[in-house]
């Protein structure tokens, strides 16, 4: 069964299997944040969407709005997104593709860095974060800045800077990278470690991704 717009009961007919998302997003200066969300003033109010879709096609109560959510965020606010449950997450960089894992900090076989993290043969660990809104979040500096200005803040650059040299406990919970500037794709969805195709990302069989981030070369 299923809930239906009016949240009444109804027999769920369309049970076919909801499909990964590859959405593309803009990282203009290439200074990438990434973490759960900024917890900035702005922020929030500016990647909103409406209730009817934020409630409706972009519900995160159920696998499709999660995916329509990740390719919403991409075009309408230059962002990478994914759904994720309450959890602490790990990202390596692929020394020659440039590739970006988001994964799950444990790993059953031992496979550990020195910090008790899960390890990826042949990537560099770039750091750990917390998502405790269910999120992963990757937003150039600029666009983070738009976003605020659009969501109320009308001195968005001095507020993210100051935010980021603090010593908050979640300005401490954002990665700061340097990427290559221009288009990257986020790759994601429901069951993503088991469905992805690891070859493809050349990810190590042990770890439990959550999405890949990547340049999008010509």
């Amino acid at each position: 069964m299923r809930r239906n717009d009016r949240f009444h009961l109804e027999p769920a007919q369309d049970l076919e299997t909801v499909p990964l998302v590859s959405a593309d997003f803009d990282v203009p200066t290439g200074r990438l944040l990434l973490t759960d969300t900024l917890r900035v003033s702005g922020f929030s109010n500016g990647i909103e969407f409406d209730a009817d879709r934020a409630y409706g096609a972009l519900s995160l109560n159920h696998e499709a709005g999660c995916v329509a959510r990740t390719k919403a965020h991409a075009s309408e606010h230059g962002l990478g997104f994914a759904q994720t449950t309450n959890t602490y997450v790990v990202a390596h960089l692929h020394p020659t593709s440039g590739r970006i894992i988001v994964s799950e900090c444990w790993t059953s076989d031992g496979k550990e860095d020195a910090d008790g993290d899960a390890a990826a043969l042949g990537w560099k660990k770039i750091g750990t974060f917390s998502c405790d809104v269910w999120r992963v979040t990757a937003v150039d500096q600029a666009t983070a800045c738009a976003l605020m200005t659009a969501g109320g803040n009308a001195s968005a650059r001095a507020t993210l800077d100051a935010y980021l040299a603090s010593d908050d406990t979640y300005a401490q919970n954002v990665l700061r990278l340097d990427v290559p500037a221009g288009p990257w794709r986020i790759h994601s969805g429901p069951d993503f470690a088991e469905r992805v195709d690891r070859a493809a990302f050349d990810i190590p069989d042990h770890i439990m991704p959550w999405l890949v981030l990547e340049p999008v070369t010509a």
